[in-house]
């Protein structure tokens, strides 16, 4: 997002010895009328994710074709920051003429209410950009050094994982939870009544078939 100090960070890094790339330049995109913006040149960027590295590389940028590139990122990091602390400093920077205007402002709000909540839910991690510039790029190089170190991990693995145990867990959960607000010596007066017990546990046998469902196809492998 415009304001949470990509450039900064990138410029830190890169003088820590770093190898960094900012896709904002022309160099890397290209204006596209079907989305209404600037995307990445994909055979540029997918040239650069097939170079063997001796390091971390950092890439910076935000466009909408970004995600077809995801799964050959070891992580993706999202910047975040309040909209205030965004409209403040971009009024304030001097590298970048991008916002200066009540329309490029209004965009900037739009992006932040629209597209930040779709790259939260697609990042691996997130950074808190109010931090001071030193704090923001020692967590992106610790980062990358787990990277490093375990290179073979696959984070986005990890985190759709993550979310399959959940959904396994969830029954479970919701099993103890209904036996322990119909528990009159705890819950006294506000246990449930027997009409909203039908519908829980019709939602709670629901969601348990279609986990074994899920776990059924996993081992069979339906659905291909």
């Amino acid at each position: 997002m415009s304001g949470t100090g990509k450039s900064t960070a990138l410029a830190e890094l890169q003088g820590r010895g770093f190898e960094v790339v900012d896709t904002d330049g022309s160099d890397w995109t290209e204006w596209c009328d079907d989305d209404g913006g600037y995307v990445w040149r994909e055979d540029r960027i997918a040239e650069l994710l097939s170079r063997e590295e001796a390091g971390t590389l950092y890439v910076s940028g935000t466009v909408s074709n970004q995600g077809r590139f995801y799964p050959q990122f070891d992580a993706v990091v999202l910047l975040s920051a309040p909209a205030d602390v965004l409209l403040r400093r971009i009024d304030r920077r001097t590298t970048n003429e991008y916002g200066k205007t009540a329309e490029e402002r209004d965009l900037v709000l739009s992006h932040l209410a629209e597209v930040e909540p779709l790259l939260r839910a697609t990042c691996t991690h997130e950074i808190d950009a109010t931090q001071s510039t030193d704090r923001v790029v020692r967590q992106l190089i610790a980062i990358g050094a787990g990277i490093v170190l375990f290179p073979r991990l696959s984070l986005l693995g990890i985190m759709y994982a993550s979310q399959v145990i959940n959904g396994l867990l969830l029954p479970v959960v919701l099993i103890f939870m209904l036996k322990l607000i119909n528990k009159k010596t705890l819950m006294g007066k506000y246990t449930n009544s027997p009409i909203y017990n039908i519908f829980t546990w019709a939602l709670a046998l629901g969601l348990i078939l279609l986990t074994v469902l899920l776990i059924a196809a996993k081992v069979f492998g339906w659905g291909g």
